[in-house]
């Protein structure tokens, strides 16, 4: 039987400390990117499984990484 364990809570941690907690807990970090205003660039923003949960060692866990605001973009009509 597979060991269970406990989801660290990530949310607002670096991506890099995200995935060495996650690490360090016996489960498999996967990073997603997301484009967007929404926090800090390098910040978790939400994870899956939540903090807190128990599951199996080994099991992964879900981290959508902030790369910050987005770049404005001017229209191609105002680029010259």
């Amino acid at each position: 039987m597979v060991p269970k364990v406990t989801v660290p809570d990530v949310v607002g941690k670096t991506a890099e400390e995200a995935a060495s907690a996650v690490t360090e807990a016996g489960l498999g970090p996967i990073q997603i990117e997301y484009p967007g205003d929404a926090g800090d660039g390098g910040t978790i923003l939400a994870q899956l499984p939540a903090g807190g949960r128990e599951v199996p060692e080994g099991f992964p866990v879900l981290m959508l990484v902030s790369t910050g605001p987005r770049a404005e973009q001017l229209p191609e009509d105002e680029v010259q």
